[in-house]
């Protein structure tokens, strides 16, 4: 009777054919392509993980690999790799969803929007494309363990790791729970000095305070302290009730839910499914915000339409299955449809108004935004204390206002500065689980990484220990692929890649690399 094997099992079949491979052709001296070179290549990598890749190319140069490191902003980054002539990149993705849909098959879809390392293969196309319309969990889970065990043996990329994050919390501030997504829910949060409770972002501007027209994670944070959708989110990531009390899946491609009846907006009207309609609607439309296509449409999947049952009951109809289309509403929130057809966008923007238990005061473009508590929100009147919201993009910002005690939550303090942050005493760190996935992504349809032997040799080349050691504080999860152990369907079976300099000088050897240059003390 034959066996079948469990992943982490075939993974150490795999890792010690490799090895047998490779170190056969290192102990006999005959490299099996001749080039008696030392591989060598350019890696991109964003300002704030600039410590990272020097640390990266360092231990590569142990190995005689030539790393030159060239350091771009985010956004040329992204913009530049997608030309298909750069070798390798540090990247870093986070997935909303809590789901291989927003983060795996964008990037390792042979189509996918985020590919940049042009990785194609047919059969992961085929299963991530089941998965994302299986309506069975158990199925879905299944397909999406088969993919991460195909992409481990392939090695598109070099596997890193996910970060956690830290929020330091005076410790009078009471009902504080960081969320792995970002969300502030500040609701019940009591500052413990009677009048304000001073939050400090890791963010650098507010894009708008319409929901419905921007692309900003952070920015959706603040906007769900004014704003609510359907649906909200738990600190673990679970979908939980919200402006909807329930729920009920018709067929495999109707949602319907019934609304809370006690619900007002900041100007008193009532929530409605009517609003509701109205909101997916301005998404849906090409032309329904001010003429433009909302830049948040895709994130809603395949809606298609929407039936307004009566007053407090409303359908959402999907061209086809969509098994995350849950998590995708948490991000959309409702908005009153009088106040927008009146006051238009600009007007929604300028002075929001939603259901949320937060009003805005006012907002200093770039540095600040006040919140007063809705005194009519439907689950109870928020602790009585504005909400300062202070911007701090910059690392060095945060720790500042963390030494001099300008604020009573700080989120994302720097992991290097983590427990220097905790010994000032007067705060607590608290941690979350990360739902950021960094890779080094490696160009798969040019050499030297069109060769699986050269990209699995980098796997085995680098020791992310000390890695984390060195930059992170000490933090870091390693990853066996770019699948994040928050996302649904994660194979905990599957093994991180490990530090093997020797198998990677022989994988390189094998390609034909002079590894005998490289300084390996």
């Amino acid at each position: 009777m034959s066996k079948i094997l469990c992943p982490m099992a075939y993974g150490r079949i795999i890792y010690f054919l490799f090895a047998a491979f490779a170190l056969s052709a290192f102990v006999s001296g005959m490299p099996l392509d001749a080039r008696a070179e030392r591989l060598t290549f350019e890696m991109l990598a964003p300002p704030y993980r600039q410590a990272e890749a020097e640390e990266i190319a360092r231990q590569l140069e142990e190995i005689g690999i030539r790393v030159h490191v060239q350091i771009l902003h985010k956004s040329e980054l992204r913009r530049t790799v997608k030309d298909g002539y750069r070798d390798a990149y540090l990247t870093d993705w986070g997935s909303a969803f809590f789901s291989p849909f927003d983060l795996a098959i964008p990037k390792l879809s042979s189509s996918g929007r985020g590919n940049c390392s042009f990785y194609a293969n047919k059969r992961v196309d085929i299963l991530m494309k089941e998965a994302s319309i299986s309506a069975n969990p158990t199925v879905r889970s299944m397909l999406y363990r088969r993919v991460q065990e195909i992409v481990w043996r392939q090695a598109p990329w070099v596997f890193g790791f996910t970060l956690p994050r830290f929020d330091a919390v005076r410790k009078r501030v009471a009902g504080y729970t960081p969320s792995m997504d970002g969300s502030l829910d500040l609701y019940r949060v009591d500052s413990g000095n009677g009048g304000v409770l001073v939050v400090g972002l890791n963010l650098d501007k507010v894009q708008g305070f319409d929901p419905g027209n921007h692309r900003s994670r952070g920015t959706e944070a603040v906007l769900r302290c004014i704003f609510e959708g359907l649906v909200g989110r738990s600190a673990e990531g679970k979908v939980v009730p919200l402006l909807a009390k329930s729920w009920r899946l018709i067929g495999d491609r109707t949602y319907e839910f019934s609304l809370r009846k006690n619900v007002v907006f900041h100007d008193g009207t009532p929530c409605t499914a009517k609003d509701v309609e109205f909101t997916f609607q301005r998404i849906l439309n090409p032309f329904g915000i001010s003429g433009k296509q909302s830049p948040r449409s895709n994130l809603l999947g395949p809606l298609s339409t929407i039936v307004v049952v009566d007053d407090y009951t409303v359908r959402l109809i999907l061209k086809k299955p969509f098994p995350v289309f849950l998590q995708s509403l948490v991000h959309f929130q409702i908005v009153p449809k009088a106040y927008v057809q009146k006051k238009g966008a600009a007007g929604l923007s300028r002075k929001p108004v939603g259901t949320g238990p937060f009003q805005m005061v006012h907002e200093v473009p770039g540095e600040q935004v006040t919140l007063k508590p809705f005194a009519d929100y439907w689950d109870g009147e928020a602790v009585p204390q504005r909400v300062v919201l202070n911007l701090f993009p910059h690392p060095e910002e945060r720790m500042e206002a963390l030494a001099s005690g300008k604020a009573d939550i700080i989120q994302a303090i720097p992991l290097a500065q983590a427990k220097e942050a905790e010994a000032l005493g007067e705060y607590a760190l608290m941690s979350v689980e990360g739902t950021r996935s960094c890779q080094i992504e490696l160009n798969n349809k040019k050499d030297p990484f069109d060769d699986i032997r050269v990209r699995k040799a980098l796997n085995f080349a680098i020791d992310w220990n000390r890695v984390f050691s060195r930059v992170y504080g000490g933090y870091g999860e390693r990853l066996a692929t770019c699948f994040l152990p928050s996302g649904f369907g994660f194979d905990y079976e599957l093994q991180p890649y490990p530090y093997d300099p020797e198998l990677a000088r022989s994988l390189l050897f094998s390609a034909g690399y002079d590894v005998e240059s490289g300084d390996s003390q």
